[in-house]
Formats: structure tokens, sequence, C-alpha cells
């Protein structure tokens, strides 16, 4: 019976100490959430005060004449560091309003809006017809959906590191390809001050070792490069 109660006592107190260990984690999971909740309100505050000074700023240049090296000082006195994250996700777009005068909107934009690639916007500025009536609205509308496939993907690559580090590289490989493009164009130049002619179907043992079937190897291998 002694044996049966201190084994009744392990088992109890054992359960005890998984009970804190599960209040602890509950306890630690919504502090942890009530945290995440609180600095997300925050930021959320400090865009609303960055728009509303925005529009303060544009009040004061040109209702009030000031000048804009005087507003922009009010927007320097939010900190270099500060002023550069909301500057990035704010945009700007004016409207005319109802009574027939330019209106400036500011709104704030998701993260992922800053992945889409140039080419993409290159095609929104060039492909979406602007003119005839009807199909504006449409066609930018009907485009949203091929940008937002987009952004999501390249915010899934951003996960991975491999691509997180070919980003980081990209200017050293736009640099690599105009490198090898400039070889590539001095090897060309060379090639036709020696005025050599190339035979189309050449081969390795007709050429014997001509300089013609090395220039020739040498193009189809910086054109592989690009």
């Amino acid at each position: 019976q002694s044996a049966a109660a201190k084994q009744r006592t392990q088992l109890s107190k054992r359960d005890a100490e998984a009970d804190d260990d599960d209040d602890t984690r509950l306890s630690a999971q919504r502090s942890a959430q009530a945290i995440a909740g609180a600095e997300a309100t925050l930021v959320d505050a400090a865009f609303a005060l960055f728009i509303l000074v925005r529009h303060l700023v544009d009040f004061q240049i040109e209702e009030q004449g000031g000048s804009r090296a005087e507003s922009q000082s009010i927007l320097n006195e939010i900190g270099p560091a500060a002023l550069e994250a909301l500057s990035q996700l704010v945009s700007r777009v004016e409207i005319v309003n109802a009574a027939g005068q330019l209106e400036r909107v500011y709104f704030r934009f998701p993260a992922s809006c800053l992945l889409l690639t140039d080419e993409s916007k290159q095609r929104l500025l060039w492909e979406v017809d602007r003119e005839t009536p009807g199909k504006q609205i449409k066609e930018f509308l009907d485009f949203r959906h091929i940008a937002r496939a987009e952004m999501m993907h390249q915010q899934k690559l951003q996960r991975t590191s491999l691509w997180r580090y070919v980003m980081s590289q990209m200017r050293r490989i736009d640099n690599l390809v105009f490198s090898v493009a400039v070889v590539q164009n001095a090897i060309l130049l060379v090639r036709f001050s020696q005025e050599l002619e190339v035979e189309p179907h050449i081969t390795p043992d007709e050429s014997d070792g001509s300089l013609a079937y090395l220039y020739s190897e040498i193009f189809m291998l910086f054109g592989a490069l690009q």
C-alpha cells in the first residue's frame, strides 16, 4: 500500500508539472501574440501619422505658400531611418475630385508590392490601354491577377537562401554579363579585322586547327554564357 501510494504521489506530481509546463507555454504564446498585436498597432499608427504629416506638408506648401525646404524639415524631424522605412511603403495618387480640383491621396501598400519585377511594371505601363474609356479600368483590374501571382511567387522565392544569395549578387552578375559582352564584341572586331572567312559547316576535322574554327567555337561559348 505504501508503494502504491508513493507511485500515485509521483504520478500526481508529474501531472502537476505537465500542467504547469502547458500553462507556461500557453502564457508565452499569449504574450507573444499580444506583443505582435501591439507592435502591429504601433506600426499602423506610425503610418497613419506619417500620412497625416504628408498631407499637412502639402497643405502648407500649396495653401499657405510655405517653402518646400521648410516643409521638408518637418519630415526630417521623424528621423532618417524611420523616414526611409515609412516612405518606402507609402505612395501617392492624384485624382480630380467632384469639384474639379486636383487632390492628392496618400496610401500605404503591402511590402510584397516591392517584389514586382521591372518587366511587369513596364508591361503595366505600356500594354494596358490608357486611352479607351471602356478598357482603362478593365485591363488595369485584369492585370492585378498577374501582378499578384508574381508578387506571391517572388515572396516564396525570398524565403530560400539560394535565391537571396543570387539577388544579393545581382549587381556582380550584371557586371559579369556586361564584361562578357564587351569581350565578345572585341573578339568580333578582331575577327573581321583579320578578314577571316568561316565556312558555314566547318568541322574540327576539316579545320586543321585553323584560327577560323577557333573563333567560331569561342563565339558559341560566349553566346551560351550570355
